[in-house]
């Protein structure tokens, strides 16, 4: 799991590290309407990625025997369902075009959609990738999509295509990825399909596919509120402000919560080892993202300026928002843990439950202020943190008191460190100094702090860097 995790950490790092760079220098060229466009465009791309990436191919690396009449028939129906899909949103794109008063919308939307077929052809082989935890190969194929999307995406914004440059961009980038996943990977299908195993693999996967479908349209359900009730430019801010504290997230827990799921799949047969393993993953976590996304809302207004321009101000309280709500993506692990057990049918329950909730919320809230959207699911997620502790607690003996005692430690030192470094605004400085001092203040006192307390966490990922350099000189 280490050695997975390392590479996926690299992979996110490289990827949502250079992905922020790029969405940098766009933000500079396009304009907000441009990115409003793209992500309500995006929400109907996502919502279909979850029948290819989360249908069967979830089920292939929860099976433990699963062999290749397995994965050939996964790959025959995420390819003709790819189709479909595709088929669905080119005759629909019209429509919902009209919806939003957008007439360019339609001809986005049918090029777009493309990268449903196209991730279908490699579906299969990220299943296989994530089985094996041969995180190696996605780091290599992530490699080759940001730099096909960083040089397509800025060549063509320069150029002057406007919103055009970043469908483009994207088409081509998935392109990229697939062939290098499909190069890399030693599979090809067997041309044959199993309706029996197609079977058995469904009574699995439909739970996590409805599952991830929810959550998914709870995702997006802001997007296509926003879009409906404010304008293109509202809804630019509402997605750049979310950008930068989901990028921290995918980086750091995306990459464990990645290896965590094949990893518990592997001793299902353990609880005890289940519960250990999944309290370390959230201490972990929780220890790396805490401080990011406090330290992240307490520098918001210095870090957009700096970065982004004064014409991207107004998305300075989505990004703090965002940092909140980002805080309960490390729990997600308790949901991984579940379904490594096989009880994929209680996480599609839970997550019933807590997408309609914040549906609710997000609804009701858009017709009022667009802040109350993102407060909605704020007060959504707490409350069903504890509907999903009760079953964690029931199949696998992890208690919400367990739960409060992993994140308490790092929560209450990173709210100390965001007050320390909330004093700093006070002084009046220009946005590169500010900036600075806070962040080598907010970093010296939660580590400083974490070393003085003999933080269990901070010791362990210590001594995991210590040994990684020294297999390092010892091999030079």
């Amino acid at each position: 799991m280490k050695k997975g995790f390392l590479w996926k950490l690299s992979e996110k790092l490289l990827l949502q590290g250079s992905q922020l760079v790029i969405q940098i220098v766009l933000a500079r060229l396009l304009l907000p309407e441009d990115f409003g466009a793209v992500a309500i465009l995006n929400v109907f791309i996502a919502i279909s990625d979850v029948f290819i990436l989360y249908s069967f191919t979830t089920a292939l690396i929860q099976k433990k025997d699963a062999d290749q009449l397995d994965f050939s028939s996964v790959f025959f129906f995420n390819l003709l369902f790819s189709i479909f899909l595709y088929l669905l949103l080119f005759v629909s794109a019209p429509f919902i075009a009209n919806y939003y008063d957008m007439d360019s919308l339609t001809h986005l939307l049918r090029v777009l959609s493309l990268n449903i077929i196209i991730g279908a052809f490699s579906s299969v082989q990220n299943a296989i990738v994530s089985k094996n935890l041969n995180f190696k190969i996605t780091f290599i194929k992530n490699l080759f999509v940001v730099i096909v999307y960083a040089v397509v995406s800025i060549a063509l914004a320069v150029s002057g295509f406007g919103v055009w440059s970043l469908v483009l961009s994207k088409v081509a980038s998935i392109f990229v990825g697939t062939v290098v996943l499909v190069l890399f990977v030693k599979w090809k299908p067997s041309l044959s399909i199993s309706a029996v195993r197609m079977k058995h693999l469904f009574s699995f996967s439909s739970k996590v596919l409805g599952s991830n479908l929810l959550a998914s349209l709870f995702q997006n359900i802001s997007s296509l509120a926003i879009g409906k009730y404010y304008t293109k430019e509202d809804l630019g801010y509402y997605q750049k402000g979310q950008q930068f504290p989901q990028t921290a997230m995918s980086a750091l827990d995306g990459s464990l919560s990645e290896v965590l799921y094949p990893s518990l799949s592997s001793i299902q047969d353990n609880l005890v080892l289940v519960k250990k393993t999944l309290s370390k993953s959230i201490r972990m976590s929780m220890y790396l993202v805490v401080p990011i996304l406090i330290g992240g809302f307490v520098i918001a207004r210095p870090l957009v300026l700096l970065l982004l321009g004064t014409k991207w101000e107004q998305c300075i309280p989505f990004f703090q928002l965002q940092c909140i709500v980002c805080l309960f993506w490390p729990l997600s692990a308790r949901n991984h843990a579940l379904n490594s057990l096989g009880k994929s049918n209680i996480t599609l329950m839970t997550s019933f439950i807590s997408n309609v909730i914040s549906i609710l919320f997000i609804l009701i809230g858009a017709r009022y202020n667009i802040y109350l959207v993102m407060i909605g699911v704020i007060v959504a997620n707490f409350l069903t943190l504890f509907i999903s502790s009760y079953f964690v607690n029931k199949y696998i003996s992890y208690s919400i008191i367990d739960l409060v005692k992993d994140i308490a430690k790092p929560l209450l030192l990173a709210m100390f460190m965001g007050f320390c470094i909330g004093l700093v605004s006070y002084l009046h400085l220009d946005n590169v100094l500010t900036l600075f001092i806070q962040i080598v203040l907010g970093a010296t006192i939660y580590i400083g702090v974490s070393y003085l307390l003999k933080f269990d966490t901070f010791f362990y990922l210590l001594n995991f860097l210590k040994n990684k350099i020294n297999r390092k000189d010892n091999a030079a």
